[in-house]
């Protein structure tokens, strides 16, 4: 089974804390542009996965792992 990856798109950002966003499926392109970022030891966290937590999920980079904060 082929992973999922999926791109955040901000739609409102208060103080540099994002307050609104949306998740759809990333491109071909947009995917590998991120992994060649990754592999070249600057990632992006471009491609978000959600993991349920108990009050709230927590977002993550789906590459590196960094944590993006919840949700």
């Amino acid at each position: 089974m082929t992973k999922q990856y999926y791109i955040e798109i901000i739609q409102e950002e208060i103080s540099g804390h994002i307050t609104r966003s949306e998740v759809r499926k990333a491109t071909t392109e947009e995917i590998e542009e991120a992994k060649s970022s990754y592999l070249a030891g600057k990632c992006k966290h471009k491609l978000v996965q959600d993991t349920t937590s108990h009050l709230f999920d927590v977002r993550s980079c789906a590459l590196c792992g960094a944590g993006l904060g919840a949700i």
